[in-house]
């Protein structure tokens, strides 16, 4: 092997130890930087937590009890609601056209899968 060869391979053999060590020197700052991130994500988890405790929580009222409200309280019949909605009419209709916009002289009824799922005027 040539002297000049010797000296390029050896330049070459040092550049390669030089990036190994960057390599490593990158490798650890990576994992300080993970396990920063790690860290701030878990306080971020706490602080979340605390606010959602301490924020004022809205009280809901289902439609389900809203119904039974109506029914049981007020008094008012829900199969009588039922039987003014799902007229002679409309039931031919659903029965004929399936799924669709139906309407009478009061009201427009929407049904999907055999079921109106609502009543519009």
């Amino acid at each position: 092997m040539s002297v000049k060869k010797k000296q390029e391979l050896k330049q070459l053999e040092t550049q390669v130890k030089k990036i190994e060590g960057e390599i490593s020197s990158l490798r650890k700052e990576k994992s300080f930087v993970d396990q920063n991130i790690s860290l701030k994500e878990k306080q971020k988890k706490e602080i979340m937590k605390k606010i959602s405790s301490l924020k004022e929580k809205d009280i809901n009222v289902s439609e389900h009890a809203m119904l039974r409200y109506i029914e049981r309280v007020i008094g008012i019949d829900l199969n009588d609601i039922k039987s003014k909605i799902l007229t002679d009419d409309i039931r031919t209709k659903i029965e004929t056209f399936g799924n669709g916009t139906y309407s009478n002289e009061e009201f427009k009824v929407i049904v999907k899968d055999n079921t109106i799922v609502t009543v519009e005027n």
